[in-house]
Parts: C-alpha cells; sequence; structure tokens
C-alpha cells in the first residue's frame, strides 16, 4: 500500500480504489498524522459522498474533512470521529484510521440503541431517515469488530437493541453472539439480505436488476428510501 500512496498526492486522484491489507493496517494507521480538521467541502469527497448516496447534510453533519500525513505526504478524507478524539477516514483511495482507534457513540438519551459495523452504514441509516420526525435513538458505531466485547456493556442499557452488522461471516458471527445477550436485541440485517451492508443496499436500493448486479449508482433511476419502515 505503501507504494500506492507514495503516487497519490493531495489533488491527484487518479488511481484505483486501495484498501488497507488487514495485516498492515496497525503499522499504516500508527504512521498516521491528523493536520487539519475542518468543515466538510471538497467537492471530490462531496462525489464520493454521492456515489455512496450518502446525503450531503447528513455527512456534514456527522463527517468532518480531514488533512492528514502518512509517509510525508498529505491527504485528505472523509473523517468520523470515535470516542477517543481518533478519526476513522475514507475517501475513493482510501480505507484507514488514525490512532487511538474506538468505537463511536452517539446519545440521545434514548431507551432504543441501533448498532452499526462502520460509519458508512450509519450513514446510510441518516439518510434513509433524515425526513423522519421520530429519530429519537442512541447509536453505536464499533468501526471495528475488535470491539464488540467493550461494546457488551452498553447494549444492556437499552430496551431494545437494533443491530445492523455486516451480512459476511465475522459480521454474522459477532451478531449472533449479540443476540445471545437477550431478548431485547434485534437483528435488523435481513432487510439488506442480499448485500454486504446498509451500504450496498442503499447503493442498489431502486435500481432495476440488472442495473443493481453491475453496481451502477446512476442517480436517475434510484427510487427514493425516505419512507423505509424504521426498525423497532
Amino acid at each position: 500500500m505503501s507504494d500506492f500512496l507514495k503516487q497519490f498526492h493531495l489533488t491527484s486522484l487518479q488511481h484505483q480504489p486501495h484498501i488497507l491489507p488487514p495485516e498492515r493496517e496497525i503499522e499504516e494507521e500508527e504512521l498516521i498524522t491528523i493536520l487539519k480538521v475542518e468543515k466538510l467541502s471538497s467537492p471530490v469527497l462531496f462525489h464520493y459522498l454521492k456515489h455512496r448516496r450518502i446525503d450531503s447534510e447528513v455527512a456534514q453533519s456527522f463527517c468532518k474533512e480531514v488533512t492528514f500525513e502518512l509517509y510525508k505526504k498529505k491527504y485528505y478524507a472523509i473523517g468520523f470521529k470515535n470516542d477517543a478524539n481518533g478519526y476513522e477516514l475514507r475517501n475513493q483511495f482510501f480505507k484507514g484510521s488514525s490512532q487511538p482507534k474506538d468505537i463511536t457513540t452517539i446519545e440521545n438519551k434514548a431507551q432504543k440503541l441501533v448498532v452499526f459495523e462502520g460509519f458508512f452504514d450509519f450513514l446510510s441509516y441518516q439518510t434513509i431517515y433524515k425526513n423522519s420526525e421520530c429519530l429519537t435513538e442512541d447509536f453505536l458505531i464499533l468501526n471495528s469488530l475488535s470491539f464488540l466485547n467493550k461494546a457488551k456493556p452498553l447494549l444492556k442499557n437499552y430496551n431494545q437493541v437494533h443491530l445492523f452488522l455486516d451480512r459476511d461471516t465475522k459480521g454474522q458471527n459477532c451478531t449472533l453472539e449479540l443476540l445471545s445477550l437477550g431478548s431485547h436485541i434485534q437483528d435488523e440485517s435481513n432487510l439488506y439480505k442480499h448485500n454486504k451492508d446498509l451500504n450496498e443496499w442503499l447503493m442498489h436500493f431502486g435500481l432495476p436488476k440488472k442495473q443493481s448486479m453491475q453496481k451502477s449508482h446512476s442517480s436517475s433511476q434510484a427510487a427514493t428510501v425516505s419512507d423505509i419502515k424504521q426498525p423497532g
């Protein structure tokens, strides 16, 4: 990944998307230095959000534009803050995070908790229910399944817990583990049972089947999702 990043300058967006290899994630993250955190405003980042079908106002409410240094070069990304003041960092070509890494909790003094694996699923949920007048819930974004045990005690504080974890093997295993903690915990992932996660489902929602399979994201043929039933 380092060779890729050395070619990717702050204003150059010519390469294919790149994901941090899991075995190198900690090594890379320890080298990230946050240089600046400001209001999300980059047209390039908003274009990426549009591609992921995230509402721009939702993104501005929960995310920042973060400039960081890695391998002595500057990059910028969408930043989602965690409870330890670190950031999850995403752009079209980069997936990583700064230290310290932690969960993100958003409290609204509610009795219902909604749990997500990653922050793009959380942003997807906020996009879906943007116009809802009764969206009074607390939110927990794990940012990594390695924080599952840390999250477990938090679930005991709520009357209802709704899980929106990934549909891959690791995500479903974690879902089963959390469901065993009590009947007040519900798995909502059946909504996107044919997709990896909620954001992938949102990206394909309303598209003709052929286009969805080809991962087309044409907004002109996309249906709205504002009327999807809220869990619970």
